[in-house]
């Protein structure tokens, strides 16, 4: 399940009817569905869901080709008016994410998907002039079962 991490964090963030209404529902998995041409054009803010990347953690030959867990990146991309409204998203995606996992039910379909644990890291806040608008992503380092 590994391979669909990502799938899991749009779910905790669309679950949110807050961030959901902040962002006027633009909330994307991999990138936003136009020519590249609209997409500068599509309206701030909104958030947008990657999958970065898996590494597999064979810590002995014995366990054949594939270890039992894998780190998996999941990236964030959010985008605001002014700095401030990032801020507020930032922590509010931060928060929801989070709280989506600790509270997922045993029984839920998707409770694979869950990551075990993960690391968290921010980059840096920058300006795009030409959109124009603020924007950070948030980077997920998630170790979850292959």
């Amino acid at each position: 399940m590994s391979l669909q991490t990502d799938l899991i964090f749009i779910r905790a963030i669309r679950d949110s009817q807050m961030i959901t209404k902040a962002v006027g529902g633009r909330i994307y998995g991999t990138a936003i569905p136009m020519p590249d041409a609209d997409a500068d054009k599509v309206a701030v803010p909104y958030v947008i869901v990657t999958f970065d990347g898996l590494v597999n953690d064979q810590e002995t030959k014995e366990e054949g080709y594939e270890g039992e867990e894998d780190t998996v990146t999941v990236g964030i991309l959010l985008t605001a008016e002014t700095n401030a409204a990032l801020h507020a998203l930032s922590e509010a995606v931060r928060n929801r994410v989070r709280t989506f996992f600790e509270g997922i039910k045993e029984d839920d379909p998707e409770r694979g998907l869950i990551p075990e644990s993960y690391q968290l890291r921010a980059g840096r806040i920058e300006y795009d002039p030409i959109k124009p608008c603020y924007y950070q992503e948030l980077s997920y380092e998630c170790t979850t079962k292959r």
